[in-house]
């Protein structure tokens, strides 16, 4: 009887734990729910973060179209897969895009050439797209309409020749062709990016 009374205390103490670090760390939490239960997140936060510690190799120009058919050494991604050359897939709820500007002197503009994964048996995908920590944009891809412009506007004030872009991809509503029975790929598939452009104001 007290081995039993010991363990449910411990099991008690442990639920009051998890939920009191939930409560606190709501984001860790949600990171360990996604990624060791849900699977719905493909990489660890520790890949995030070193991830995010190292720049690119090279700067990117303005005006170049930029095609992600290959290894770029103008830009880093973490949570995307390569299918075949003409893009690059998100898998999962998150995905990471990270670069240089060589100069800043405008506000710029992205000019993403985007293809979500909706059809018939996944007919909505939500993305929204963050700068670091700061929301900078949302797309929404419905099945049977026009795809949406897929233009993202960064000020000025938030860029720098010396530190990185780093884009976060935050995805609702990723799919596996397997799981809706289209195929036997098995990974949740968001969208593509197909190329681009990186624009200055003026």
């Amino acid at each position: 009887m007290m081995k039993f009374k010991i363990l449910l205390v411990v099991m008690l103490a442990l639920v009051y734990y998890g939920a009191t670090y939930c409560i606190l760390c709501p984001e860790m939490c949600k990171y360990y729910s996604e990624y060791y239960f849900l699977k719905t997140r493909r990489f660890s936060i520790e890949e995030e973060r070193a991830f995010l510690h190292q720049a690119p190799k090279e700067a990117t120009d303005y005006f170049h179209k930029y095609h992600f058919n290959g290894s770029d050494c103008h830009f880093k991604i973490l949570g995307f897969v390569r299918f075949d050359e003409h893009g690059i897939w998100s898998t999962g709820n998150k995905a990471l895009l990270s670069f240089m500007l060589s100069q800043v002197y405008a506000s710029v503009s992205l000019n993403f050439d985007v293809a979500p994964y909706v059809n018939s048996q996944n007919k909505n995908l939500s993305v929204e797209i963050y700068l670091d920590d700061r929301k900078i944009d949302e797309w929404t891809f419905r099945y049977g309409h026009k795809i949406p412009q897929t233009k993202i506007k960064i000020a000025q004030k938030y860029l720098s020749s010396q530190h990185p872009i780093n884009l976060i991809f935050k995805i609702d509503g990723a799919s596996s062709p397997k799981e809706l029975g289209f195929g036997e790929e098995n990974l949740p598939l968001g969208f593509a990016l197909n190329s681009l452009t990186i624009i200055p104001d003026n």
